[in-house]
């Protein structure tokens, strides 16, 4: 145990999943609150999942306790181990920070202490414990679902306007909401029947979208990326807790039109139960989500709402929609070459053509007009609008600012060389001292558990060796072909579209103006 100084205070981290603040929109609220009473002044958050190892606001707890002075923090406090996370290398990764700064790990709800002889073992076990957690309840899950497909039952999750009873969909009549000017009141069904409805007379999802949210007066509010949370708090005994969070809970009567999309591609409505919709590795991990047309459906399991004839006209209607990705046949100047890769700075949503201009002359061109999608929806206040001559004189400037810094880098590759490229963490170090020490001790059950559970740590970090090298060869071939001045300008929308998506990342856009580009290589 660490001496406290006489300056010292205590921080907290606190982590629910996005399905525990979802259940309760107060789960990390609860949580926080906790830390509180228990004396930290600097409470750091986040609301994922605890095998997400990318998270904001661990992240910036271990920066800042990096940054800060030796003996300034006494100590970190969190609920649970398993609120850090079942990853033995993300754990491990902040314990090392913390023994440097001298800050003790305080658990409120089970007995750790890393500084013992047994400490390190126990937390092992925790970590190892909360890893066979997680995958018991996979496999769990899992035979389930083969279970349930066997017997053509249907998924545990209904969609929405469904609920699921003894094993199949039955449309939910639950009231939900009742307009005020008519008094009329619709049910969960009635509501996705009013969906189809309305995307028959308009066949767009966008403005299905628009005109069910205009039906029942709902407002999506904006949202603005510079404002939001750095998943931090600072705490004021006097004023009560207040924290923001960009996860959004259920709201029965919001739609996305990403949600409009799979309500109106889902075989459920149509009374088929689907299976078989993601691809999936070789050690059993989802790969991605297959496209509508490639799911499995059993027919004819429940009452649908709408027949299956028009449940292949929606499908029809939507991959000929123009402005879906699913269209192979677009002519040259029809091609976007900026399809997911143009991002608002403000809401970090994407961008999608809202108008196009053809020029008068001998040779008219079309140029078209690019707006943040999430604006449609009212969820960016950002309204400005960028043609793509103006992206495309942007990103050739920015392209040519970045080829003289990629040029650095690679000027300085003989530098990085001659340095061994691969030199083991502390951590590795440490990982390999604790297996000897394990070894010399008289052999036990536990002993033995805990040099096999060492032994997979110390494999996993060789394997995962994070060796920051820039990609050599990517950068090499984008500054070859930044080489040639006319290369831009002799690019076809397709060639522009293969280019982005070999190297590029993001673009970044406030609109007018592009003001920075993120490569999708290291550097």
């Amino acid at each position: 145990m660490y001496m406290k100084g006489e300056n010292s205070i205590s921080w907290g981290y606190a982590r629910v999943s996005t399905e525990e603040q979802t259940l309760d929109s107060d789960a990390l609220g609860k949580q926080i609150q906790r830390l509180k009473d228990a004396g930290c002044s600097q409470i750091y958050w986040d609301v994922k999942s605890r095998t997400t190892e990318s998270r904001d606001g661990l992240n910036r707890l271990i920066e800042d306790l990096k940054n800060s002075a030796v003996g300034e923090v006494h100590s970190l406090k969190f609920t649970r181990i398993d609120r850090i996370g079942s990853s033995s290398r993300l754990f491990y990764s902040l314990l090392e920070v913390l023994k440097s700064k001298q800050i003790n790990m305080v658990s409120l709800d089970q007995a750790i202490d890393a500084e013992s002889l047994g400490g390190e073992l126990t937390i092992d076990m925790l970590l190892a414990a909360s890893k066979f957690e997680i995958k018991m309840l996979s496999h769990r899950v899992k035979s389930e679902m083969h279970l349930r497909k066997s017997q053509g039952k249907a998924n545990n999750r209904a969609p929405f306007g469904y609920i699921v009873e003894k094993g199949y969909y039955v449309p939910n009549q639950e009231p939900l909401v009742c307009l005020l000017s008519t008094r009329k009141e619709y049910s969960y069904i009635e509501v996705a029947q009013l969906i189809f409805e309305i995307f028959f007379k308009v066949e767009s999802m966008s403005q299905t979208c628009r005109l069910i949210h205009d039906f029942f007066g709902i407002l999506a509010s904006p949202r603005n990326i510079k404002e939001k949370s750095l998943n931090v708090l600072k705490i004021d005994d006097d004023k009560p807790i207040k924290y923001r969070t960009t996860h959004i809970a259920q709201v029965p009567l919001y739609f996305s039109k990403m949600t409009i999309r799979n309500i109106l591609v889902n075989p459920v409505y149509a009374g088929g139960t689907v299976s078989d919709t993601y691809d999936y590795f070789e050690n059993g991990k989802r790969r991605q989500r297959k496209h509508f047309t490639e799911w499995k459906v059993l027919w004819e399991t429940h009452e649908g709402i709408i027949s299956r004839a028009e449940h292949e006209k929606i499908k029809e209607i939507i991959k000929n929609n123009t402005s879906n990705r699913w269209v192979s046949h677009q002519e040259q100047d029809e091609i976007n070459p900026y399809i997911d890769v143009l991002k608002c700075s403000h809401c970090g949503g994407g961008f999608s053509r809202c108008c196009y201009h053809v020029s008068k002359g001998s040779n008219p061109t079309k140029n078209w007009w690019y707006q943040c999608s999430n604006y449609r929806d009212r969820r960016c206040n950002k309204k400005s609008t960028i043609s793509d001559k103006k992206i495309d004189t942007s990103i050739k400037k920015l392209l040519n600012v970045k080829a003289a810094e990629l040029a650095d880098i690679i000027k300085k590759r003989v530098e990085l060389e001659s340095v061994p490229q691969f030199i083991e963490s502390k951590e590795l170090i440490n990982l390999r001292s604790s297996l000897n020490s394990l070894r010399a001790l008289q052999p036990n059950e536990i002993i033995e558990k805990a040099i096999l559970e060492t032994e997979k740590k110390i494999d996993y970090l060789v394997r995962n060796m994070d060796v920051p090298v820039p990609d050599f060869l990517k950068i090499s071939t984008l500054i070859e072909l930044l080489s040639d001045d006319a290369l831009w300008d002799s690019m076809t929308n397709l060639d522009k579209k293969r280019f982005f998506r070999e190297f590029i990342h993001k673009i970044i856009v406030d609109a007018p103006n592009v003001i920075d580009i993120t490569f999708s290589f290291r550097c």
